[in-house]
């Protein structure tokens, strides 16, 4: 697909950039082009979530809890050794 018109102007150049800018609600105009037959297509624009996580450390924290922050600091774990250390 090739977006010909973009709220009847061209496509943002800093996509997202315009994005950031919209509130949920908006609606996008696009004329799409598609195995050469153009065609014209609205956008709802929805909202975005972002949710952030904390890791921190836990005086509390058993063997098997130590080892699953580990792994997720690490960007790896071990299955056998997580249930070993139940």
């Amino acid at each position: 697909d090739f977006i010909v018109k973009w709220n009847g102007g061209d496509p943002p150049k800093r996509l997202n950039e315009w994005v950031r800018q919209q509130k949920p609600g908006g609606t996008i105009h696009l004329r799409v082009r598609r195995e050469g037959v153009e065609s014209n297509m609205d956008v709802r624009i929805s909202g975005v979530a972002e949710t952030f996580y904390d890791v921190a450390e836990d005086s509390h924290a058993n063997e098997r809890a130590r080892h699953i922050r580990d792994g997720l600091l690490h960007g790896a774990t071990d299955a056998a050794a997580i249930h070993a250390a139940r």
